[in-house]
């Protein structure tokens, strides 16, 4: 009897030898993602020829980070996931805006000054200025559009002293109406006009420049009507010790009349020997 042929087992190529062995690991590593709690993320490679199975994907529920309790230690972070991240620190809001800039060395400087000259400026109005309301009027002819002179002929006089403790020649020549009035003081003093006369007394009567600029009216200077003219002669005005210098320049008679505006300007001006008149020169206190 003739030997039966035992059939022959079909040889394997070694290239799908190769494929199948990387599939095999392929299930093994998705066996390890699920032990693991993470879904696989699509199926097995497809390689030319080799069989293969749809792997339905598995997406397991996200686990819950348990919180710590006050004085225990936070929990272990699962496997395959990081730590929470911890929450932003609060920010801290810094001095508002305005106290940032007063802080500036510069600003604190300024504000520094602005006291300082309110403060001159308050001592200067408050020992140099006048008590009468009004300043200058503005020679129109008599007519102002503003109350800017006294309101009274003591005040006017006493303002025209002012000026010329201070040598201001604009203001103290603007209280004259006219150049007839300003001519008239200006000869009397001995020079060509308004500025120059209150220069040269400046420089040859006032002593102390408050007391000059404030001497003291008798009562009867007091006492002024409500519209017309007055005269008021400086003969009869009392200064300080102080305020005139040695040998100073004595003042005559002024004209000072009203305004329509109820403020009174001088209109006129004469020439007056005190010591010939019935009172004494300008005395001292």
């Amino acid at each position: 009897m003739a030997d039966t042929e035992q059939p022959r087992e079909p040889a394997i190529d070694a290239e799908q030898f190769r494929q199948f062995q990387q599939y095999q690991e392929f299930l093994r590593f998705q066996e390890a993602q699920r032990q693991l709690g993470a879904a696989p993320q699509g199926g097995a490679p497809q390689q030319g020829g080799a069989p293969h199975q749809d792997v339905v994907p598995y997406n397991p529920p996200t686990p819950q980070t348990p919180q710590a309790q006050p004085g225990q230690w936070p929990p272990a972070v699962p496997p395959g996931q990081w730590p929470p991240t911890p929450p932003p620190p609060p920010k801290r809001e810094g001095p508002p805006l305005w106290l940032r800039i007063l802080k500036l060395k510069l600003v604190r400087r300024l504000i520094t000054l602005i006291i300082v000259l309110l403060l001159a400026n308050w001592a200067y109005q408050h020992y140099f200025g006048t008590d009468d309301n009004g300043g200058v009027a503005h020679d129109s002819g008599g007519q102002s559009q503003t109350p800017l002179t006294p309101g009274t002929p003591k005040g006017t006089v006493e303002y025209l002293f002012q000026h010329i403790s201070m040598a201001d020649t604009t203001y103290a020549c603007l209280l004259f109406q006219d150049d007839t009035a300003r001519n008239a003081f200006a000869k009397d003093v001995g020079e060509k006009d308004c500025a120059a006369a209150v220069l040269a007394l400046k420089r040859t009567s006032v002593g102390d420049v408050t007391h000059y600029a404030h001497p003291d009216f008798p009562d009867e200077y007091l006492k002024f009507p409500a519209t017309g003219s007055v005269q008021i002669s400086t003969c009869r005005l009392i200064f300080a010790p102080d305020a005139l210098k040695p040998g100073f320049t004595p003042l005559g008679r002024f004209t000072v009349s009203s305004l329509p505006n109820k403020n009174w300007i001088i209109t006129g001006y004469q020439h007056e020997d005190c010591a010939a008149t019935s009172s004494t020169s300008p005395t001292s206190r």
